[in-house]
């Protein structure tokens, strides 16, 4: 093992990255159409909601504050809308300005750029699959979990984003090959450090826990875990292995 190697597996420690992990890094462009929004505008919480539709990182703020003990919900959230409508028009003006003075995030390779459209499609895919009428897992849960599965990921984008291309250009034919190349990398994997974040970020525990097992098939096959979860996975990983592109998951 070289030192670079070395020094990298000591960096991504899980308590050292849990310790950094704050708010991720925005694309350009998603800041500057947070910026064109008008607040006063009756459009304004439906162009947040598209938006975040869209990004990881911005959905995940968006319901890290929405499930905050400041906010206080009597449920997890884990709806846009509702989390939208939970937090309010002035928080949601202050987060936006909080995200145009943030971290700028510009995607430089493949691999880097794809984390957004596969994140997108999966989340399209599982949304999809749970509006059939004998789903039992509401639409809305299935598209944010779909969304922010690779959390962890966007964590290796501050952290470590070699990690990233490397892994990709392991070349990698199933599902369980992605975690593999990262613990030989980094010692962890996305799956690991994204429950991690998405812990300290307040997200639902069914979040947390799907974001944690969706490269674990032994879930699905499990009678410990709820049977809500358990058909949550399975249809993650349906989504995963649906994927145009079996080299991005």
């Amino acid at each position: 093992m070289n030192t670079d190697r070395k020094t990298r597996k000591k960096y991504l420690n899980l308590e050292a990255v849990e310790k950094q992990i704050g708010h991720f890094p925005m694309l350009p462009g998603v800041i500057h159409q947070l910026m064109q929004l008008d607040p006063q505008s009756e459009h304004f919480f439906e162009a947040v909601f598209q938006l975040a539709r869209t990004d990881p990182p911005l959905a995940c703020l968006i319901l890290s504050h929405a499930n905050s003990a400041t906010s206080s919900p009597g449920h997890p959230i884990y709806d846009l809308r509702e989390a939208l409508t939970r937090i309010g028009s002035e928080t949601v003006v202050k987060l936006v300005t909080e995200v145009s003075v943030g971290k700028v995030f510009m995607p430089s390779t493949e691999a880097e750029k794809s984390l957004w459209p596969h994140s997108v499609r999966v989340a399209s895919e599982v949304e999809r699959s749970c509006q059939q009428k004998d789903s039992k897992i509401p639409p809305e849960l299935g598209y944010i979990c779909g969304l922010l599965h690779d959390l962890g990921r966007f964590v290796l984008l501050q952290f470590s984003p070699q990690t990233i291309n490397q892994a990709a250009a392991a070349g990698w034919q199933s599902l369980d090959d992605l975690p593999r190349a990262e613990l030989q990398l980094i010692g962890t994997t996305h799956a690991q450090i994204g429950y991690i974040a998405a812990k300290k970020m307040n997200l639902p525990k069914i979040i947390c826990s799907l974001i944690k097992h969706h490269h674990d098939p032994g879930v699905i096959s499990n009678s410990k875990a709820p049977e809500r979860f358990r058909i949550l996975v399975g249809i993650t990983r349906d989504a995963l292995l649906s994927s145009p592109n079996p080299s991005i998951q």
